[in-house]
């Protein structure tokens, strides 16, 4: 009886044409999503064979040359890995959206914010440590260095 309270209650928000609506929008979006991570495990797998393969072939740099020329098709397929995962998201989103009235769909769209939250935190902590690492090499390779003046100087 709360359930049918809680249903009621979440057509009125969104009527059943636009229920039908959204969760079209969310289908395609997940079979985007899908789509696109196929083409980059297809188009990687196949480069790094094909790779292995030309460099088991023999001591030729070839495997460099093909890995170059394939760089562009890598390239989009990495991107387009990289623009799933918000299309994917916005997809799971809509659908918690939809499904708002039950417990799971209220726990996972709070999951999901929390998950970006981190995602977003991880990718700035691992950029503030490259570059502190980075800094810290470029010190120490400056450091090693000897001046040109104190080498001008033993040579006469």
């Amino acid at each position: 009886e709360v359930k049918d309270v809680l249903r009621t209650e979440q057509l009125t928000l969104i009527s059943p044409e636009e229920y039908v609506v959204v969760y079209e929008v969310t289908l395609a979006l997940c079979a985007l999503s899908l789509s696109l991570n196929l083409c980059c495990l297809l188009v990687c797998t196949v480069q790094f064979l094909f790779s292995v393969k030309l460099a088991k072939s023999g001591p030729h740099n070839t495997d460099n040359q093909y890995l170059e020329k394939s760089s562009a098709t890598r390239v989009c397929a990495i991107g387009g890995l990289f623009v799933s995962i918000p299309i994917f998201l916005t997809g799971i989103f809509l659908y918690t959206f939809i499904q708002f009235h039950s417990t799971p769909a209220i726990v996972t769209s709070s999951l999901i914010g929390v998950g970006i939250v981190f995602c977003g935190c991880a990718m700035v902590h691992n950029v503030f440590v490259w570059q502190r690492e980075k800094t810290n090499a470029v010190r120490a390779r400056i450091s090693q260095q000897k001046p040109v003046a104190a080498e001008l100087s033993t040579l006469v």
